[in-house]
């Protein structure tokens, strides 16, 4: 039988060897969504699958899909969480309100959203980002 997408996110927070508050943590929800996807009852958004890949460089077809490899093969080092937080945010603003903005203009409203989100602390990020998501 062919696991859903919350069966191989609690495999890959197996894998990093995270508790299910750490993972959370780092890609900015609440512990108790984490247990919801992970148990199969709602599935993530987007915005979320996305901070998921990119804050830990997984392979997007292994993530959806469940095919290919777990991991990304890269060189860089793993992405900022609050960074990949803020993007994840600013999409859901983008797509709710339908908002277009140039990839450069996109990548500035990240970057000082990322910032703002260090300067309040996680679990006021975590809030803000639950509001926007």
């Amino acid at each position: 039988m062919e696991k859903n997408i919350g069966e191989r996110i609690r495999l890959l927070r197996q894998a990093l060897k995270l508790t299910q508050r750490e993972f959370a943590s780092n890609i900015g929800i609440g512990e108790k969504t984490l247990r919801n996807y992970e148990s199969g009852k709602f599935a993530p958004k987007e915005a979320v699958i996305k901070t998921i890949e990119q804050t830990f460089n997984v392979n997007p077809e292994w993530l959806r899909h469940g095919r290919g490899e777990m991991f990304l093969k890269k060189e860089e080092p793993a992405r900022d969480p609050f960074e990949a937080a803020a993007e994840a945010v600013i999409d859901a603003i983008m797509e709710k309100r339908d908002i277009k903005l140039s990839p450069a203009k996109k990548k500035k409203v990240v970057k000082k959203l990322a910032e703002l989100m260090k300067q309040i602390g996680e679990k006021e990020a975590i809030d803000l980002i639950d509001l926007a998501i």
